[in-house]
């Protein structure tokens, strides 16, 4: 039965339906990349950043399942906080409660699931790419899951930070880059990792993810973000 139960399912192909009416009414889509996406297996989705309408937008064109992680605060809001409970949306609690959200995230991904991840850990405050954690890392070298990198641009003029009003008519597009495998150099001791490789994995991470975005969503200082694997990104 996997992650979702029958009534669970039913509300993610509803709520799939509505937004893809919806967004598709309200913006200029397009999306790119969709045969990259592989059809099943654990899958973790990797992508930037930028507007609270990054989730439905990057997840409408996947054809699976796809479980989001969201911090805490959404879950505050009664329907809203019910809808995602239904559709097993992951908490994440800010300062130290990270740890709970991988957990749950590994537990759907042993399922076969696919769990979407967002490196930055929040919303760019320009829409340029800021550095990623080192989370996804860590939940693809557990699970020995692919990831999936994603570029996502538009959806911060259709819904900026700090605004309740959505923005009609604004161009968004998706990027969906070939899945890729994180590995370490040794054997792994989770009771004292190696945090220079792990953090050198999450540069390699958002390099793949730099890499679909145009010139204008880079970063102000890519060495910084892409570390030794600023060649692969043709800014």
């Amino acid at each position: 039965m996997g992650v979702l139960g029958p009534g669970g399912r039913l509300l993610y192909r509803i709520s799939r339906r509505f937004v893809y009416r919806w967004a598709n009414d309200w913006f200029e889509l397009s999306y790119s990349g969709i045969e990259n996406i592989p059809p099943s297996g654990p899958l973790i989705v990797a992508s930037n950043h930028l507007s609270h309408l990054d989730p439905p937008i990057v997840g409408l064109m996947i054809p699976r399942y796809v479980f989001f992680m969201a911090k805490t605060d959404l879950f505050r809001t009664p329907l809203l906080s019910l809808w995602m409970k239904m559709i097993k949306t992951i908490p994440v609690r800010r300062g130290g409660g990270g740890r709970q959200a991988l957990e749950i995230a590994l537990r759907y991904l042993a399922q076969g699931e696919a769990v979407c991840i967002f490196p930055e850990g929040t919303r760019s405050p320009d829409g340029r790419l800021r550095r990623g954690r080192s989370g996804v890392v860590v939940l693809a070298l557990r699970s020995g899951a692919p990831i999936l990198p994603v570029a996502v641009t538009g959806t911060e003029k259709a819904l900026r930070k700090g605004s309740r009003k959505i923005n009609r008519g604004v161009s968004i597009a998706v990027r969906y880059g070939k899945p890729f495998t994180v590995s370490l150099d040794g054997k792994i001791d989770w009771n004292d990792p190696p945090l220079e490789e792990i953090r050198d994995r999450a540069q390699l991470v958002m390099a793949r993810i730099g890499a679909l975005l145009p010139p204008s969503y880079q970063p102000h200082h890519p060495e910084e973000v892409y570390g030794r694997y600023l060649d692969e990104v043709k800014i």
